[in-house]
């Protein structure tokens, strides 16, 4: 898997693509299938029905790359801070099969905005964008998951399910846990998130994702509405 797709590494060039140009290799019939041993997953205890209001499945089964192709996963952090929109549209649109979306965010998730200590630096917090004190310098993101989803959504004007999948079944088809994790389907581990998605108030046209629910093992774990 690539981490951080185009950050710290050298940028396409049209005569060198560089690690970007992966994405666009042809594929090779010599790509073996990797599943992870899944003996050692523990068994999840008995749990009472799962009854959502809203659900939104984004796939039944894990799509995974094709036999012989030999292009890596890649990771994107879409927070408009780490990478332009029209870069989050081109690597997608290259490599669907392989893009998982990060966050690469720090603990400071959900703070105000301000300055913290970590690790021995200053941090300044201003939104979702993280910086060393004093700099420009990117030091991580303070961006939620949920909200990289939403910007993924609008930015690459994929539709829900694909924009699911690369927060679930595409991870869980790296991982080789296939039909255990990152799917709807019997066997599958009930680790679910109940979503909404709703119109943007700023007049924009553009949609964002909202969590109802969290469900671990077939148990309700969080609720908003608790």
């Amino acid at each position: 898997m690539i981490t951080h797709l185009f950050n710290a590494m050298a940028p396409l060039h049209h005569r060198n693509p560089g690690v970007f140009g992966t994405l666009g290799t042809p594929p090779s019939p010599s790509y073996p299938p990797s599943p992870l041993p899944l003996g050692a997953l523990p068994t999840p205890a008995p749990s009472p029905t799962l009854t959502p209001r809203t659900f939104l499945d984004s796939t039944r089964s894990t799509p995974s790359l094709k036999q012989g192709d030999k292009r890596p996963f890649f990771g994107l952090i879409a927070d408009n801070i780490h990478l332009h929109p029209t870069t989050i549209k081109i690597a997608y649109s290259t490599h669907p099969s392989g893009c998982i979306l990060v966050t690469d965010a720090m603990h400071l998730v959900g703070l105000p905005d301000g300055v913290y200590s970590w690790s021995g630096d200053q941090i300044q917090k201003s939104g979702s964008r993280l910086t060393l004190a004093g700099t420009d310098k990117i030091a991580g993101s303070s961006i939620t998951l949920i909200e990289c989803v939403s910007n993924f959504l609008n930015w690459t004007g994929c539709t829900i399910p694909e924009a699911l999948r690369c927060v679930t079944a595409t991870p869980a088809a790296m991982l080789g846990m296939q039909g255990v994790k990152g799917s709807v389907e019997e066997g599958a581990d009930a680790d679910l998130v109940v979503l909404d998605v709703e119109e943007m108030q700023n007049g924009s046209g553009k949609r964002e994702f909202k969590v109802d629910q969290v469900w671990k093992f077939g148990r309700k774990v969080w609720d908003k509405f608790d």
